[in-house]
């Protein structure tokens, strides 16, 4: 029994080596065959690397903030979103319907004994090659036997996408626009609610221009406050100088007690002019107007978000950013004549020597 070494197989090889050769031989001339333009169209390929652009970029609501946070390209996630909607059967779908691949492709699209949806998207798939390359871009290629028509893939599969990447924005804005408005007719009547009160409260306490009635009646109160201390001090005096019995002493106390009840009725419930319960009057109305200022400043914050999500929905940009667009390559790009030849040759020899090998085994047994 012959045991398997190196030079067992060598000895086999060498007494097969014509037969082996021949078989290396012609699978590289079938190779070399097959590759030719009659049996293998060449085809070619146009690429293109898009990225994602920034929605920020268009963000005229807060592009003039004191600290804008302007980018140029999107995030790791917008890539991502990209690199799906490339991919999608939408996209494939576009494609096959926009070019009429079916009849490039010789499918029927009625035939009911095969599915053509499923073949067509297959042999798509075979010709257009989307990946991910280094940077956050997303690298777009086409292949097809005429090289213009691998040009208008690779375009309009980017077209697509922006468009799709379009609606998507256009989407959540849209939702984001929805509750803003909302929260904006939430203010509204808050605020309403506010002024409402305000009013009631001013008409309560009878506070209308508190800047002018609180100076007024600040002065009217110190001018009786003044009355009653001149009229008191006159009356110490005189009721030194004179007998209590005295006509100017009588009068000089009269005016200090009709003073004194003048200031007490500035402060008491229920007169004209009432201090305290018109400064209680100030102190409710202000609380009521300082809510209502700060209500107005929060509806103007959310009115301007409202009015850029509008502005950006209504413009025209793009959601991604192109290296450059892909043109008609004269170039063959597969099938690389070199590569199958010498991979043809290469099994063609590794069958042939495993196979002689094992017959030599078997033969010996």
């Amino acid at each position: 029994m012959p045991t398997l070494n190196l030079f067992f197989v060598i000895q086999s090889l060498t007494q097969y080596k014509w037969y082996i050769l021949g078989l290396v031989t012609t699978a590289v001339v079938l190779a070399v065959v097959f590759t030719l333009p009659s049996f293998y169209a060449p085809q070619f390929s146009a690429k293109t690397i898009i990225y994602p652009a920034s929605s920020e970029r268009y963000d005229v609501a807060n592009l003039f903030n004191n600290e804008p946070n302007v980018y140029l390209y999107g995030s790791a996630k917008e890539s991502e979103r990209l690199l799906n909607l490339a991919n999608s059967e939408t996209v494939a779908m576009f494609l096959l319907d926009s070019l009429n691949l079916w009849k490039v492709y010789d499918i029927d699209k009625n035939n009911k004994d095969i599915s053509p949806r499923f073949k067509a998207l297959k042999m798509l798939k075979g010709n257009l090659n989307v990946t991910q390359v280094e940077g956050g871009g997303i690298a777009i290629e086409a292949y097809d036997v005429e090289p213009e028509r691998a040009a208008k893939m690779t375009n309009m599969v980017v077209y697509r996408i922006n468009e799709m990447n379009k609606q998507i924005f256009i989407k959540n804005r849209s939702a984001i626009l929805d509750i803003y408005k909302a929260d904006l007719n939430e203010l509204f009547k808050t605020y309403s609610a506010y002024m409402d009160t305000s009013r009631m409260v001013r008409r309560k306490y009878n506070v209308f221009s508190y800047t002018e009635q609180s100076r007024v009646m600040v002065e009217q109160y110190l001018i009786a406050q003044g009355k009653h201390e001149e009229a008191k001090a006159r009356y110490e005096v005189l009721s030194k100088m004179l007998p209590a019995a005295d006509t100017a002493v009588m009068n000089a106390k009269g005016m200090m007690i009709g003073t004194e009840k003048q200031v007490k009725s500035m402060t008491n419930e229920g007169s004209e002019i009432n201090l305290p319960k018109f400064r209680e009057g100030i102190d409710a109305v202000i609380s009521m107007e300082q809510n209502g200022f700060r209500l107005i400043e929060k509806i103007q914050i959310l009115k301007e978000k409202i009015t850029g999500i509008e502005m950006m929905n209504a413009r025209n940009y793009e959601t991604i950013l192109t290296t450059e667009a892909a043109f008609a390559s004269d170039k063959k790009a597969r099938p690389v004549r070199w590569v199958i030849v010498v991979a043809s040759a290469l099994i063609t020899l590794l069958v042939c020597v495993f196979g002689t090998v094992m017959l030599e085994l078997v033969r010996s047994n």
